[in-house]
Order: C-alpha cells, then sequence, then structure tokens
C-alpha cells in the first residue's frame, strides 16, 4: 500500500494529512451535489415543453419544480435522523438509489401525474447537500475541513450553472 502514497507523509501518516477515502467521498459527494442540482435546474427550461406535451397549464406545471424543492426540504430533516441513527454511508446510498430510480421512469412518464411522482422521488435527492456535509465533516481532519467544505459547496453552484446551460 505505500506505493500509492506520497513519500513524505506528515506525522500521521497521511499525505497532506488527508486519507486517500476522504479524497474519494469528497469527489463522489461533489459528483452527487452537480448531479442533484443539474436535475433540479435543467427542468426550468424545458417548462414550456413540458406545458405543451402535456397540454397542462403553468399553474399545473410549476408543481413540477415545487414537488422537487417541498420532498427535498421534508427529506432533508428525516434522512438527516436516519443517518445519525444507521450512518451516513447507508443513507447516502438510499437517497442515491431513489434519485436514480426517479431519474430512470421521469422519461417514460406519459402523464402528469407520474412525471410528478418522478419528481417527488428526484426530490429525496436534496438530502445529498447536507448529507454531504456531514460525511466531509466525519472524514475530513479540522484543518482541511473547511477547503473540503468549500469545494463541495461549489459544487451546489456548478450543478445549478450546468443545469441552466445544458437543459
Amino acid at each position: 500500500m505505500d506505493f500509492f502514497r506520497k513519500k513524505n507523509p506528515n506525522k500521521n501518516g497521511k499525505p497532506n494529512g488527508v486519507s486517500v477515502e476522504a479524497r474519494n467521498a469528497l469527489i463522489v459527494l461533489s459528483c452527487a451535489s452537480i448531479l442533484t442540482l443539474y436535475v433540479h435546474t435543467a427542468l426550468a427550461p424545458a417548462l414550456p415543453n413540458i406545458i405543451q406535451f402535456f397540454s397542462i397549464s403553468y399553474d399545473l406545471a410549476s408543481w413540477l419544480l415545487t414537488a422537487y424543492m417541498v420532498t427535498g426540504a421534508v427529506m432533508s430533516i428525516v434522512i438527516g435522523r436516519l443517518a445519525d441513527l444507521y450512518g451516513p454511508k447507508r443513507m447516502f446510498l438510499i437517497v442515491i438509489g431513489a434519485y436514480t430510480v426517479g431519474v430512470a421512469l421521469a422519461p417514460l412518464s406519459q402523464d402528469i401525474t407520474s412525471l410528478l411522482a418522478t419528481r417527488v422521488l428526484q426530490g429525496v435527492a436534496v438530502a445529498v447537500i447536507p448529507l454531504g456535509s456531514k460525511i466531509v465533516r466525519d472524514v475530513y481532519p479540522d484543518r482541511k475541513y473547511v477547503q473540503a467544505q468549500g469545494i463541495l459547496t461549489s459544487m451546489y453552484s456548478a450543478g445549478s450553472v450546468v443545469g441552466l446551460v445544458l437543459g
């Protein structure tokens, strides 16, 4: 295993004070944050097409955005508590699983009701944001935590920008 480490580790044996697992966790959490916010913001430019395709009002179509955010707000609290009880890694995998099912089923929606249901499933992924902060806090040492949290926070903006540009 020494092959993968720098030759001059610091006093705790980790290069730059951060383990490989911590770096990998930050990469995975960053990607999850980008995808979560991408899916939210990518829908906004598509709303006129959805309104036309499903022949619905703008008021009803706005529920596609609202359902996502309301679900995210509620599930952030629930998932946070469950992460305290069962561990953040397990809850992260469950959240990403629900998100994946929602993203996979959304294009198959034949009516607005099924599309709303898939948006609710996707909204569970908003819990990745506070969950990611908890995981970063757990795996990063105190002096590197601020840097890691800054990287993770910048991914929220990146996901929103990517969603608006590519959406």
